[in-house]
């Protein structure tokens, strides 16, 4: 069931915090859309975001352009695998969840929100000759060398929200290792105070480990935090540390997928300034 404490800090003002319980029948977070429908709705009424000291943003297509920089990776490692392991190249794609008429990833795939780990198992089941700690080894060392895509205004928004104040993390389902190597490569990694990834000990999303470590090692509440991310497990994993959950439209998922579980919707982070009102930074990327 999901549990809403209203927290009063003033004879006039009142916080929300929403916890998604366990259930008796099922030992995962609740997800259902009308739950989530009534938190983003309680939250959207209450946030205040000057009180806003923290933002954990997701990684693949959130911060780099989802399509732009996995289409070419997918269809490398599909031509890789089947010609190595002699598979047929339409059952890897399957695996991946990777349309190749259309070249791009089918709504709903795996690979879109789910770890290295959960990918390296859907493609096992096609290669049995090789071993799930195999494939995600060579899936983890791909992942690392492939070019990524910044969404457009990347970095002056980081900048601009470093100078501003802002803490600012990133938690992803990729490894931790490649996850650095892509912020390092985008020249972005020092706007970060805290990278985590699936393999870092926090968990994965949509579970809340990753944000609430952000909030415990920054020594910041959970409701002085945003998570900004392109997909459900993005914004679920946020809804569950307790934090503010906002969608950005650079990745696969839609409007009408985001909405039940967003307070606010932005095109990208680059809306965040005006979000939250700051002043924009005079910057000319590279």
């Amino acid at each position: 069931m999901t549990s809403i404490f209203l927290v009063f800090s003033s004879p006039l003002k009142y916080k929300i915090s929403a916890f998604i319980r366990p259930t008796p029948k099922n030992n995962n977070l609740v997800k259902s859309t009308t739950n989530s429908i009534l938190y983003a709705e309680l939250v959207i009424r209450m946030i205040d975001f000057k009180k806003i000291k923290g933002i954990v943003f997701d990684k693949d297509g959130t911060l780099f352009d989802f399509s732009l920089s996995w289409t070419s990776w997918a269809i490398r490692i599909i031509t890789v695998l089947s010609k190595n392991n002699n598979v047929e190249t339409s059952k890897l794609a399957d695996a991946l969840g990777f349309d190749l008429n259309n070249n791009r990833f089918k709504n709903g795939s795996d690979f879109i929100a789910g770890t290295v780990a959960e990918t390296a198992k859907k493609i096992s089941q096609v290669i049995p000759n090789k071993s799930e700690i195999e494939l995600e080894d060579f899936l983890i060392l791909e992942a690392t060398n492939q070019s990524q895509t910044p969404v457009k205004g990347l970095e002056s928004t980081l900048l601009s929200l470093n100078r501003n104040g802002f803490i600012l993390g990133v938690a992803t389902n990729d490894a931790e290792g490649a996850a650095i190597s892509h912020l390092k490569n985008a020249r972005i990694y020092e706007h970060f105070d805290f990278v985590v990834g699936y393999d870092s000990g926090f968990g994965s999303k949509p579970d809340p480990g990753q944000i609430i470590a952000f909030c415990t090692q920054m020594n910041l509440k959970p409701n002085e935090v945003l998570m900004i991310g392109d997909s459900t497990h993005d914004l679920i994993a946020g809804m569950n540390a307790g934090t503010i959950p906002i969608g950005v439209l650079t990745g696969p998922a839609v409007k009408a997928d985001l909405k039940p579980y967003s307070s606010r919707i932005l095109n990208s982070i680059a809306d965040l300034n005006d979000l939250l009102k700051l002043k924009a930074t005079k910057f000319v990327e590279n």
